[in-house]
């Protein structure tokens, strides 16, 4: 690129940057005017023009061209409008190119969002997450109110876009949120308890001795979601795509050298549940009861006093933070925190695979037994979702093989004795039959003889 070129570029580029607040957007289209100046007061300039196009525009929505042609950028697959110029001495070149107004969510995406939220609302009747859904259709209403309300206004380009993008970003969570057990958990978990809060601290000050009005902007940290700013005040809340994070913006009137304090509160989302906590510390204790009496008894008692200890630390040093100002102070503490649970994780995974090297300490006649103690309960197990493992599985096969077994050995024992009683009453009776036949015939001769 010549040097020249160079000049041309820089300057479009803070053109852009100067008149982007002062460019406002109509409702169909918006007009984006370029401008290219030779600064030299001798020479002729050959150079092309190049103006990259936000990435929501695609060819088809660049209406009116301006005689510049629309490229593709073969690395970062974005569009962008490029024309060779020559300009001479001194001249300025104005190029107004008008692209269709993609920044603006459909009346129609928001209409379904709102009869998604209805349905789900009314699916969750007569559920144990009935109260939480309305909580989420609450406050997703009101979220979509904002987002109606900030269509509305008339902005500067730049902003513009990035409310779009602030805007599309909270639709999109808000239909998740809506759809997500996992949301709802969370929502119930939280429910009736104190949200925790923490504040983004914005300065701003006047250096001018005339009064003035000036844009007051602040980045707010990565970690914060489109949900996650809780009192925004009167700021617009945005979304800066190059730096991958959300930005709070306003316009406010400053007097001679006046500086201004301002509050924004957000979620503290630098903190471990305490419900994870717990679930860890529940899981550390029921392990290390399967070691006592074993050869790993003392390595597993170590490791969950280790895994306690680490999780007590975590718990002081949140509770240290929660009160600070500074958000600085919670991202440090939260990073420390997650190094500390991800050892106590380890643990835990640790007792889990030495679970295997434990013999088995009951015989296979109590194996058995127990067995088919299990199978008697096997219908409510099945019931309750419960999935055995494959030892537990196998034993109880072979419980019910051989009480089967042992079932119709009794059974064929049983009827065999029984057959062999009705055969005998049966040879009995026609044994007395004949016998007296034989006594009766010996009666009737001896008293014809006499």
């Amino acid at each position: 690129m010549s040097k020249e070129r160079i000049y041309i570029v820089v300057f479009i580029l803070l053109l852009q940057i100067l008149f982007s607040g002062l460019l406002l957007a109509a409702d169909e289209q918006v007009k984006v005017k370029i401008l290219a100046v030779n600064p030299s007061e001798t020479n002729v300039l050959k150079t092309s023009i190049v103006y990259p196009l936000p990435p929501e525009i695609l060819p088809e929505d660049v209406v009116d061209r301006a005689g510049m042609e629309v490229k593709r950028n073969d690395e970062t697959g974005a569009y962008y409008l490029s024309k060779d110029v020559e300009l001479q001495p001194k001249e300025t070149l104005t190029t107004v190119v008008s692209v269709r107004n993609v920044w603006v969510i459909p009346a129609e995406d928001i209409t379904k969002v709102r009869e998604d939220l209805g349905q789900n609302l009314k699916l969750l009747q007569g559920t144990k997450y009935e109260k939480t859904g309305k909580l989420v259709y609450e406050k997703a209403m009101d979220q979509i109110g904002t987002i109606e309300e900030g269509q509305a206004s008339k902005l500067g380009m730049k902003q513009m876009i990035e409310l779009y993008r602030a805007h599309k970003m909270l639709l999109e969570k808000i239909q998740n949120d809506a759809m997500s057990l996992d949301a709802m958990r969370q929502l119930q978990m939280t429910e009736g308890g104190e949200v925790r809060k923490a504040k983004v601290i914005i300065n701003a000050e006047n250096p001018s001795d005339e009064a003035k009005k000036m844009t007051v902007r602040s980045e707010l940290p990565p970690e914060i979601d489109a949900g996650g700013v809780l009192d925004r005040l009167d700021f617009q809340l945005l979304y800066d795509e190059d730096k991958k994070r959300f930005v709070v913006e306003k316009e406010d009137e400053f007097g001679p050298k006046e500086k201004k304090k301002y509050e924004i509160t957000i979620k503290d989302v630098w903190y471990i549940p305490e419900e994870e906590l717990d679930y860890l510390k529940k899981q550390t204790d029921t392990l290390v009861k399967y070691f006592t009496g074993s050869s790993y008894d003392e390595f597993a008692k170590q490791s969950s006093g280790f895994a306690d200890e680490t999780l007590s630390a975590i718990r002081a040093l949140q509770e240290d933070v929660k009160g600070a100002s500074e958000v600085d102070k919670r991202v440090n503490a939260f990073t420390l925190n997650n190094r500390r649970l991800q050892l106590a994780k380890d643990k835990v995974k640790t007792l889990q695979d030495l679970l295997l090297e434990i013999p088995l300490k009951k015989s296979s006649v109590e194996q058995i037994a127990e067995a088919i103690k299990k199978m008697r309960r096997i219908v409510n197990i099945l019931q309750l979702g419960f999935q055995p493992d494959l030892a537990t599985t196998w034993w109880i096969i072979l419980g019910i093989i051989g009480f089967v077994a042992v079932f119709a050995t009794i059974f064929y024992v049983t009827w065999l004795s029984k057959l062999k009683q009705s055969q005998f009453a049966e040879k009995l009776v026609i044994y007395i039959h004949e016998a007296k036949k034989k006594l009766k015939k010996k009666a009737q001769e001896e008293s014809a003889v006499s």
